[in-house]
């Protein structure tokens, strides 16, 4: 979903150099370029939007949250979540953030201390004349990922079993 002049809609996402070849096959939806449409969360002169984490993604630990949040009479920005889709119960992750950022990281958030399950993240911006606008994704927090097992046959006598963590490392423990 993809905010093209002040609507959200669901577009074909091509190169700038594609976009006349594209916008002329006839597909069935419209096609844009990211000079002409931006992810989500622009409203006026004001863009707010995450580019990481993506909506649908699986996050584990100390997670970057990374994107932009400007607009003309910032104040500052908050990052919040809360536990399901949008259930209206947010939870501080960190803020006011007093500067501005295009592109850039705009916090951390430590998912470690919650429980596996969906999430909704937001970046709520806000202006000096008491405006609002927000920005959200869904995501799917996972830190206690139960562990993958694989099965070695013996070598030399030895027996040992490897176990693939969460983190994509390999724990061997030999009897």
């Amino acid at each position: 979903m993809l905010n093209c002049n002040g609507a959200e809609q669901v577009v074909l996402l091509v190169p700038d150099d594609a976009y006349d070849w594209a916008a002329q096959q006839g597909y069935p939806f419209p096609v844009a370029t990211k000079s002409r449409c931006m992810p989500g969360g622009q409203h006026g002169e004001s863009t707010i939007f995450l580019t990481s984490p993506v909506d649908g993604a699986t996050i584990s630990g100390l997670v970057p949250l990374m994107g932009t949040v400007t607009m003309p009479d910032f104040e500052h920005y908050d990052l919040v979540y809360s536990r399901g889709w949008d259930n209206g119960t947010w939870e501080w992750i960190s803020g006011p953030h007093q500067s501005q950022v295009t592109d850039g990281q705009l916090g951390e958030w430590n998912t470690l201390d919650l429980e596996d399950g969906e999430y909704t993240l937001a970046v709520v911006a806000y202006g000096q004349g008491g405006g609002r606008t927000d920005y959200k994704v869904r995501v799917r927090v996972q830190n206690n990922a139960p562990l993958t097992r694989r099965r070695s046959s013996p070598r030399r006598g030895c027996r040992f079993r490897r176990d693939t963590v969460p983190n994509g490392n390999t724990a061997t423990t030999f009897n």
